[in-house]
């Protein structure tokens, strides 16, 4: 089932783009949001939702939101709510909702083409997070499974093969190990760029536009909540 708007439920759910990412998003729980909650929480309860990317995708697809916006949405609610137990979802009325997103890094990312050797081909590292501190903590001291390494699309595998005289190519595997080193550097200040991902960014180059793949944003969509 899908959740219906009134005009005037969308109206209290959407606000000015603030310029810190919320896109339309409240930053303080609303009738609305209440609303929200206890549909999601009644699909886990009855089974229709189990994984956070199930809720982040019901949101974005049954609400028609962003992914930007489900993923704050789907972060407070597992924040706020004990969706085991049968809280009084009304008392989170005006209560302040906290950012969570995807944040992607620009960075050369130590790659190993196989038969070939190893580079440092551009590409972009994508972590959850609060802040861009909270993303680069959790690549410094977080394990390799809490971020990922975009698919370098825009490498240019071919030029390898005939650069090489090479018939195959068997894969191209980026060493996130050694990803998770080049963040251990105690300066960091000012190090890497920390820059907010959005899907589907049509700014981008279409090279990069589909760079996190979507099994990959399921893992990162773990660390909610």
């Amino acid at each position: 089932m899908k959740v219906k708007l009134t005009e005037s439920q969308y109206n209290r759910l959407l606000t000015e783009d603030t310029g810190e990412n919320w896109g339309r998003v409240s930053k303080t729980v609303n009738a609305f949001i209440v609303r929200l909650f206890k549909k999601i929480r009644d699909k886990i309860q009855n089974g229709g939702l189990k994984m956070n990317s199930d809720i982040v995708d019901f949101i974005k697809n049954d609400v028609f939101l962003t992914q930007e916006e489900a993923i704050i949405l789907a972060h407070n609610f597992k924040v706020m709510v004990d969706y085991h137990s049968e809280q009084d979802l009304d008392e989170l009325l005006g209560k302040p909702m906290e950012y969570m997103g995807v944040w992607k890094i620009p960075t050369h990312i130590p790659t190993v083409v196989e038969l070939t050797g190893r580079g440092y081909p551009d590409g972009r590292v994508y972590v959850m997070g609060r802040t861009p501190q909270e993303a680069l903590s959790t690549i410094t001291h977080g394990s390799e499974n809490d971020f990922e390494v975009g698919q370098m699309d825009e490498l240019d595998v071919d030029s390898i093969i005939d650069e090489f005289d090479m018939d195959i190519v068997d894969g191209v595997f980026p060493q996130k190990g050694m990803v998770q080193n080049d963040f251990y550097d105690d300066d960091m200040d000012g190090k890497f760029e920390v820059l907010p991902y959005i899907d589907d960014d049509q700014n981008e180059p279409m090279s990069w536009r589909y760079d996190l793949k979507k099994q990959q944003l399921n893992n990162l969509l773990k660390n909610i909540g």
